[in-house]
């Protein structure tokens, strides 16, 4: 297996604790006061790299006409 078969199985087996607010405070529950921050309006773009499980892409939804979340692996 190479490096980037491996990061992407060790992140594919740790996306379910990205989701756990037991687990993961800081992009789940604490994550939205630095959202409620950015000077979003509804008709902004996002681009979210690294996206992840796309737990802050879903936050930043909310703000803006359309969020793009890309990442490396299916999670």
């Amino acid at each position: 297996m190479d490096h980037s078969e491996q990061i992407e199985q060790a992140f594919t087996t740790q996306a379910e604790a990205f989701e756990d607010p037991s687990r993961n405070r800081v992009f789940t529950s604490d994550a939205r006061w630095v959202f409620e921050r950015l000077p979003l309006t509804a008709g902004d773009v996002v681009l979210d790299v690294a996206a992840g499980t796309g737990h802050a892409a879903r936050q930043l939804a909310e703000s803006a006409r359309t969020v793009v979340a890309l990442d490396a692996t299916e999670a």
